[in-house]
């Protein structure tokens, strides 16, 4: 089967997308699955939570739910962790995504919590316009949006298919329509991905303290005890159960006693966590995207370039570079004007006026966020060593669990949630 012009691939493409929403919706996949934890027998318990990162966030919510007293201890003066919009920096009303950007549609825990909360989901990816490329310097356009499905611009960005199979593999319009019914679907939350920890945290009704830096663990047989900087003094709360619900790059300036057995101790000081750097660009105008450009592509040494604005009523625009693992290694070494100057001057070869139309510029460095040290972790852990609780600490995050993404760390939330609930310490 031939490639189709774009108008028809768009509407192929649309067609297949919509009846993949509906089979997804009509075997209901997302029925159950934000669980309905019920209350213990007993008295209610006090569980302490360190960081309201997705995980922390969603423990803590469901633990509240079965009327458990829970307290959040976050050190940095918002909820989210590594799921953070940009608001302030940019003007009429544009926003971008400086952390978790993408959710596909097999995220079913994803899913189910932002239909829960009333969220709205909306393509990550164009339909409209060519990707771009780089060769030589120079730009280089791929193929149409529209003759490609979610799942292969995916990939492409993600470096995960080669540029030049547009030309070839992906050309036919059978696998557009295959790929677009049976292959993932991208998404983004409107209005940004911070609105789904933000739910979370509007619902835990004053039980989160921001600024609270925990520095120590001490469990014995009676119960367990935090000790935390905040407002430039230690203070120590004690609770029934912990669950320690940061990175394992935050896990190792915290004092745990008794000592965490050698097994524990030996995945927490080696677990690695990704580089990610995200340079954004607010742009006055949309002059320099040529008529047929999306304004996504990728680089052959794997930038990924997006146009979150593409869904703005706007003139303005935004333009993103996200450079992650060995692309973003050589950043943190630069500093940030470096950094910015670095992309923009690449940027302005490969879209001639980038540089003069730009109003704003901002970059985030991961490696360098206090509290993450990085982005995701890189390979795979003994999940039986990360989820095991030692005594009343118990442990969340998406390195907890095989799923990955945001929907890993929901994921090791309703675990842990539903393991405190059930633990009756002797």
């Amino acid at each position: 089967m031939a490639a189709l012009p774009p108008l028809l691939a768009r509407r192929v493409r649309r067609a297949a997308e919509g009846a993949r929403r509906w089979k997804l919706r009509s075997t209901g996949v997302l029925r159950g699955v934000v669980p309905r934890l019920r209350r213990p027998a007993g008295a209610s318990r006090h569980i302490i939570v360190i960081g309201a990162g997705l995980s922390g966030l969603c423990a803590a919510y469901l633990l509240q739910q079965a009327s458990q007293r829970v307290t959040v201890l976050e050190a940095r003066n918002r909820a989210g962790g590594r799921i953070l919009t940009l608001r302030d920096r940019f003007a009429d009303g544009l926003y971008a995504d400086a952390g978790a950007g993408r959710i596909a549609d097999i995220h079913h825990r994803t899913l189910a919590w932002i239909e829960q909360f009333g969220l709205t989901l909306e393509p990550m990816y164009p339909d409209v316009g060519r990707l771009i490329g780089e060769r030589n310097g120079r730009p280089v356009t791929g193929r149409d949006a529209a003759c490609l499905s979610s799942h292969d611009i995916h990939h492409i960005l993600m470096s995960l298919t080669p540029w030049d199979a547009q030309s070839s593999e992906l050309r036919a319009a059978r696998t557009l329509a295959r790929n677009s019914l049976i292959k993932p679907i991208w998404y983004r939350i409107r209005g940004g991905m911070d609105l789904l920890p933000r739910a979370f945290a509007d619902r835990l009704d004053g039980a989160i303290r921001y600024g609270a830096a925990a520095t120590a663990i001490r469990r014995d047989a009676d119960g367990i005890e935090v000790t935390f900087h905040e407002s430039q003094a230690e203070h120590s709360l004690r609770g029934d159960f912990v669950v320690c619900a940061v990175p394992y790059t935050t896990l190792r300036s915290i004092r745990v006693s008794p000592a965490l057995p050698d097994d524990k101790v030996r995945i927490i000081q080696e677990c690695r966590y990704e580089s990610a750097t995200r340079v954004f660009l607010q742009l006055r105008d949309r002059g320099w995207l040529a008529p047929d450009w999306s304004g996504y592509g990728v680089t052959p040494d794997k930038w990924e370039i997006w146009q979150p604005s593409f869904t703005a009523n706007t003139q303005r625009s935004l333009l993103v570079v996200y450079m992650q693992g060995e692309a973003a290694e050589p950043f943190p070494a630069l500093a940030p004007e470096a950094r910015i100057s670095k992309v923009m001057a690449r940027l302005d070869t490969l879209f001639p006026g980038v540089r003069e139309r730009c109003e704003a510029a901002v970059q985030l460095c991961w490696d360098e966020e206090t509290w993450s040290l990085g982005a995701q972790h890189i390979g795979e852990l003994p999940l039986d060593v990360a989820v095991r609780p030692e005594g009343r600490l118990h442990f969340a995050g998406s390195h907890t669990s095989a799923s990955g993404w945001m929907d890993g760390a929901l994921e090791s939330a309703q675990r842990v949630a539903a393991d405190v609930l059930a633990d009756r310490p002797a």
